[in-house]
């Protein structure tokens, strides 16, 4: 292979406009790495680097660009992002790994065109290991390869730090646009800069998550809600509907035509709006006692629920989507974003103490509500004072939907088959509480 001395034209690597995912884009960047091999010629050395991007993706150690595994947090948004930032960074660093074997780029290009590669980039304060620091310094690097190695470290911290918002990243589709100002993925500069420095410093409320992730695939989309529609795709809650509950802060990248399909052939970006913007002035209904009970007993819903899906329509710009469930003959359309709203909120019953009687708490204020009497009520459900249980009969489609009917405030989830539970201490402290079975 040639070294710096025996180069091609120049040429400066950028990533095509079009539609990537993560894996793809790694393979792209790639080129780099193997222009960095090709300069260095016989001294290369691709491992010393791959282990550079990996402590570069890492979130503890002395080259960490995001050190989260340094820091404790208590609330769900930021620990859900610290473990997605674990999980990409070391996929990542796999592909990075896996794309060099393959040695696409060297195949595509050849080793004469990789020569010529070369651009000045900008210093953005990576660190680098000994070992590659000893390769890209010594006598066969130089100004060349160093460039191009901050660049291809860059690029792959960008993915991952774009994909954080996304349980599902292998599956996002990233759009590059044909005109843009910054090389590869660093026109989202500016929104991954916003996203860190908030993240860092304070508790993250969802909102944030869903703008950030909006800025990076729709950023020409005005406004915000729980979710969008993009060229690309559609952006919800993760998991939202389905039969188990998932992370509390995360997305889910649906591809066009998979979900909300039927209502509207249009791909113009738009936002999903919460029926309710501020819930704390949505009309609401007061339960009335419901029927006696300890909290230890069991009890089933009527009838099993029948979903419909979601429901969705749009006006000027802003889709509103509505969770449709059957129970009987009478049939219920939850607004789909103060599900979410609900599910976020909510808390988990904790694991009983051995010398509690009961896995649920001695409570003398115990009612029990039928699902349907709840969800047949107009607005958002609360109650002045006690306990109210509502038993699901492990029917998940009843659950979510209670999430988007009750007032998020003291909801309890009591999940079956993980031992006895118990609800003391959990909540305000104040005020009624609402436990779903």
């Amino acid at each position: 292979m040639p070294n710096s001395q025996q180069q091609s034209s120049t040429w400066e690597w950028d990533l095509q406009p079009g539609a990537y995912t993560a894996r793809e884009v790694v393979r792209e960047v790639g080129t780099l790495l193997a222009a960095i091999e090709v300069h260095l010629g016989d001294a290369a050395d691709a491992c010393s680097l791959l282990d550079n991007v990996q402590a570069s993706l890492a979130v503890e150690g002395r080259e960490a660009v995001l050190p989260l595994g340094t820091l404790r947090f208590q609330d769900h948004a930021r620990r859900e992002l610290a473990a997605q930032a674990v999980r990409i960074g070391e996929a990542i660093a796999r592909l990075a790994r896996e794309h060099r074997e393959s040695k696409t780029a060297l195949k595509r290009y050849g080793a004469y065109k990789l020569s010529g590669l070369m651009f000045r980039s900008r210093c953005d304060s990576h660190l680098w290991t000994p070992q590659a620091a000893a390769l890209l310094t010594g006598p066969s690097g130089g100004p060349v390869v160093m460039q191009l190695f901050n660049e291809y470290v860059h690029q792959l911290i960008l993915l991952r730090d774009i994909l954080l918002p996304f349980d599902n990243w292998e599956e996002v589709r990233i759009e590059i646009p044909e005109h843009r100002a910054r090389l590869g993925l660093r026109h989202v500069e500016p929104a991954r800069e916003q996203f860190l420095s908030e993240l860092m410093i304070k508790q993250i409320p969802h909102r944030s998550i869903v703008r950030y992730a909006q800025a990076v695939l729709s950023p020409q989309l005005p406004g915000e809600g729980y979710g969008f529609r993009y060229r690309l795709g559609i952006v919800l809650p993760s998991g939202i509907g389905e039969s188990s509950l998932p992370s509390r802060y995360l997305l889910r990248w649906h591809a066009p035509g998979t979900i909300l399909s039927g209502f509207s052939s249009s791909d113009e970006p738009a936002v999903i709006a919460y029926s309710e913007t501020d819930y704390y002035s949505a009309p609401r209904s007061a339960i009335g006692p419901g029927a006696p009970g300890s909290g230890n007993g069991k009890s089933e819903p009527r009838t099993p629920a029948a979903t419909d899906g979601f429901v969705a329509s749009e006006e000027a710009g802003r889709i509103y989507v509505h969770f449709r469930i059957r129970l009987g003959s009478q049939e219920f359309d939850i607004d789909l974003g103060q599900i979410s709203r609900g599910y976020r909120y909510s808390y988990e019953a904790i694991e009983a103490k051995p010398e509690q009687a009961d896995g649920r708490g001695a409570r003398a204020d115990w009612h029990v509500h039928d699902a349907i009497t709840i969800l047949g009520l107009p607005g958002l459900v609360t109650a002045e004072e006690g306990t109210h249980l509502i038993p699901t009969g492990g029917d998940s489609s009843i659950c979510w939907a209670l999430l988007g009917k009750l007032y998020p405030e003291n909801v309890i989830l009591l999940r079956e088959g993980e031992g006895r539970k118990s609800i003391e201490g959990i909540g305000k402290g104040f005020g009624s509480t609402f436990l779903i079975d």
